[in-house]
Order: C-alpha cells, then structure tokens, then sequence
C-alpha cells in the first residue's frame, strides 16, 4: 500500500513519469548530493583551501557505486540527520585523510539544496550538455562564495564559526 499518489502502481504515471521517478530516487538525491560535494572539493582546491589530492579523491569517491543506502538509512535513522551520516560515509570509502576535508564551509541546507537544483535541472526536455555546463557553474560558484565570506551558521541547534 502506497502512502502518496507517486508511490502507486495505479496512478503514479497520472502524475509522473518513470525518468522523473529515476531523476528524484533515494539513488539519484545521494548521488547529487555527492556531486555538489565533490564540486566544492575541486574548487576549493584550485583556490588552495584544501589539498589537490584530497580533492582529487573527493572526486573520485563521488560516484553512488561507493555507499550502501540501507547503511546511509540507518544511520539517518539514528541521527536524525541527512548529510552527517554521508559525510562519514565519504570519509570512510576516502583513501588516506582525503575525507577530513570534505564539506569545509559548506552546510547541510547548501548540499541539500544544490543537490536538489541539480535534480531539477534534469528534467525531460533538458539539454544534457548544457546542464553538465550548468552544474559544474553551480558548483564552481557556491564553493567561490563560501570561500570568499566568513560564515556563521546554525548547525544542529548549536552556533558555530567556520574562518578558515
């Protein structure tokens, strides 16, 4: 039994369709979330904010082949919190100490919510080539703006100073 409409065997395809099943699923938002991760990872290391290798392999380790959901679940389940348990999941599959300096500066709401800009961007009828172009340009540009401002963000209920 199916809880929302989208769900259903019976009126899913009312509503949807199956690419926009596959652009929106549990998959395909960790392996966004993923994408802006290692985004920021390259910028930040092209501006010298973090090591190029630990970037490079930020990179490498951004493909959704690396994690297991169910674990990811779990631990969401547990922490009641939907990047902390990927961010030690990446730190995890990372050779060396490359996933100490994932997600510098950035906040759960910024993967989140690129992440989600990414998924949008994807709909039927988009140009491929021109959303790659466009993605990377989000990337490149939210990494840029952490990089340039020193923030103050509320994380967990608790205040904190990245000024790095």
């Amino acid at each position: 039994m199916s809880a929302y409409v989208i769900d259903s065997r019976l009126f899913r395809d009312q509503f949807g369709t199956e690419a926009m099943r596959r652009i929106f699923s549990d998959e395909n938002v960790v392996q966004k979330w993923l994408e802006v991760e290692a985004g920021l990872a390259k910028v930040q290391a092209e501006l010298g904010v973090i090591p190029d290798g630990a970037a490079a392999e930020i990179r490498r380790k951004s493909k959704i082949e690396y994690y297991d959901l169910d674990a990811l679940k779990l631990e969401m389940d547990r922490t009641s919190h939907p990047i902390v348990p990927l961010l030690r999941a990446i730190k995890d599959v990372c050779e060396g100490d490359a996933g100490e300096y994932v997600h510098w500066g950035a906040t759960t709401q910024d993967i989140m919510d690129t992440g989600t800009v990414l998924q949008i961007r994807r709909g039927p009828g988009r140009d491929r080539a021109q959303s790659s172009k466009d993605d990377q340009a989000t990337a490149d540009l939210m990494a840029a703006t952490i990089k340039s401002r020193p923030s103050l963000a509320l994380s967990r209920l608790l205040t904190t100073a990245r000024l790095r």
